[in-house]
Order: C-alpha cells, then sequence, then structure tokens
C-alpha cells in the first residue's frame, strides 16, 4: 500500500448532485475505518464502494447503524452517501479506501470457507494498478484477471494488457472502445431545434463521432461551436493505440449491424490479441446487434474462457438470462 493512513477534506453531495455547503470537512481513511466529519465507518457496515473521478459513493447494507450525522447526508430512496473530495486527492482515496475494504472482504470470505471446511477454494489477487484485493473464489484460473473497480485487464505476472490505458467499457454503447473526457459546446437555432451551453461526455470514440455526425453541420452554421467541434473530432480520431487501430470502426459497423465488415476488423485485432476477453465481448455484441443470440452466447463463453471473472461479459449474460449456461461461473 502507498499509505497506510489519509487525511482528506470533502463535501457531502446531495440527491441533485451538488456539493452541500461552502465548507469543506475533515476526513480519514485507516485500517480501522473511515471517519467523515469525525464520525467513524466500519468496513464491516459498506456493501460496496463505488468511485468517479474526484466522487466516492459508500453503499451501506440494510438496517446498517450510523451516527446520526452521517444517516442525514443518506441520498434516498438508497443506502448511499456520496462525497465530493478536494484539492486533487480523489484517487489517493480511492486507492486507500478500496485496498482496506476489499482486504477487509477477503478476509470475511477466507472465514466463511473455513467455517463450511472449504478454504482451500479461497483464491485472491491484488490488482497492479488500483491495488484492490480480487475475491476470485469459484472463478475458473484463466489467463487474465479482471478489476472490476479501475477496469484492468492484468496476467498472472501482474502485467495489465499492453496499450490499455483508457480503454474500457462504453457507459453509452455497452461496448469496450477508448473512453475519454468531452466539452461541447453548441451554439445553432434552427426552425425546428435550438441548442445553447455546454455539455460535458464522458464516453467512447466511437458514440462521441456518432454524436458529432449529428450535430456537427448545424453547428457548422452559425461557426461559434466549429472549434469545439473541431476539437472534439480531433480528440476522438488523434493518438489510438497501435493495437485498437480498428477498434472504433468495427465498433461502429458492429452497431449497424454490419456484422460480417465489423467481423474482419475484430479479426486483425484478435491476431495481435487472441486472448483479451473485450475484443470477444464486442464481438458477441455485434453478433447480437445481428440478432445471432445464440452465436453471441459463444464469444461470450470464449471471453470468459480467457478472463473467467470478466464482469462485462457476466453483466450482458445476466441481463439476457443466459449466465446459467456457463457452468462453473458465478
Amino acid at each position: 500500500m502507498p499509505y497506510t493512513y489519509v487525511h482528506f477534506h470533502f463535501h457531502f453531495v446531495n440527491e441533485k448532485g451538488k456539493p452541500k455547503g461552502f465548507v469543506p470537512k475533515g476526513g480519514k481513511i485507516d485500517e480501522d475505518g473511515i471517519a467523515l466529519d469525525g464520525n467513524n465507518i466500519e468496513f464491516r457496515d459498506i456493501a460496496a464502494i463505488k468511485a468517479h473521478q474526484n466522487r466516492i459513493a459508500f453503499e451501506f447494507y440494510p438496517y446498517t447503524t450510523l451516527h446520526p450525522d452521517l444517516t442525514a447526508h443518506i441520498i434516498l430512496p438508497t443506502s448511499a452517501i456520496i462525497i465530493d473530495i478536494e484539492n486533487e486527492m480523489g484517487n489517493d482515496v480511492r486507492q486507500l479506501a478500496l485496498q482496506y475494504f476489499t482486504t477487509f472482504q477477503g478476509f470475511q470470505r477466507k472465514h466463511e470457507l473455513e467455517q463450511q471446511g472449504k478454504v482451500a477454494d479461497y483464491r485472491a489477487e491484488q490488482c497492479p494498478t488500483c491495488h484492490a484485493v480480487l475475491d476470485l473464489s469459484y472463478y475458473q484460473d484463466t489467463h487474465y484477471i479482471y478489476c472490476q473497480h479501475c477496469e484492468t485487464i492484468f496476467d498472472k505476472l501482474k502485467q495489465p494488457i499492453p496499450n490499455s490505458e483508457g480503454y474500457m467499457i462504453c457507459p453509452e454503447t455497452g461496448f469496450y472502445d477508448r473512453v475519454q473526457t468531452y466539452t461541447e459546446f453548441s451554439c445553432y437555432a434552427l426552425p425546428k431545434e435550438r441548442s445553447f451551453g455546454v455539455k460535458k461526455h464522458e464516453c467512447g470514440d466511437t458514440h462521441i463521432e456518432a454524436l458529432l455526425n449529428k450535430i456537427f453541420w448545424k453547428n457548422a452554421l452559425y461557426l461559434v461551436a466549429l472549434p469545439s467541434m473541431l476539437s472534439m473530432r480531433s480528440k476522438a480520431t488523434e493518438n489510438r493505440s497501435p493495437l485498437y487501430a480498428e477498434l472504433a470502426k468495427a465498433n461502429k459497423l458492429a452497431m449497424a449491424g454490419k456484422l460480417q465488415a465489423a467481423l474482419d476488423l475484430y479479426m486483425l485485432m484478435n491476431i495481435r490479441m487472441e486472448k483479451h476477453p473485450a475484443l470477444w465481448l464486442n464481438q458477441g455484441l455485434a453478433f447480437m446487434h445481428a440478432g445471432e443470440n445464440e452465436k453471441a452466447v459463444q464469444l461470450f463463453k470464449r471471453a470468459l474462457s480467457y478472463c473467467s471473472n470478466y464482469q462485462p461479459v457476466l453483466e450482458v449474460l445476466r441481463k439476457y438470462g443466459q449466465l446459467e449456461i456457463v457452468i462453473g461461473y458465478s
């Protein structure tokens, strides 16, 4: 661990996603738990920790008893408290919180298996990127391991897939893609449509290119927002990893239902990275977009044969009620 404890300043976040108050609160994380504004939270009371940029959400088990000062900040109807970290400390706070939390979860799982006489089934690895402890009990031993906390895919030597930084599941399309933050400035007024303002997008190159195709000419008519459009297009198309040179185009073809053209491009990447589970996920999604679900499931199973805990595939199988076909995975 890079730290054994960390002090930080934060604001609670309200139901509208806005930080509360002007004066920051004090926080601390150490092996005993998480202290927010002087009120301690034990790791055993936390069901999940989720983070995005400088914000961290602590989701609690039902009927957890917290200090009244903390209960007042729970965002209903959830059972979570969200905090906004100050002074670029978000990454350090997130990493240490996840390290202690997942370590605690690992001890719990090992104890449960000991009680059942199955301690030999316990298996865990530590993510080389965010240092979270990943419970791999009941998952098959495969070439790659996936960290659901930072989306790193790494091998048994703790080496992430090369040149994959920034590549993850796009929240808009569900495809594996290079995900970036884009700032869109729109300024146009048409007879039936108008837009003026700034929007933030965090999505894959494929999605932003499709968005630009819809709005580029509208903004180009008024020129004011044209530099923003050009900047977004440049960001979406430049500096891609050579390993994924065909990825955005393949994803675009897949989502358009042009199956064979997409598969031809995915195959080029498979030659470079045959065991990359996300590429097989994308090909499975391509078959789904073409209405060939049975073939899609076979590719999802192939992805799991290379990375048995690859959650994006497991989530797709759960969504479509197909998880039971993959014997040995949970």
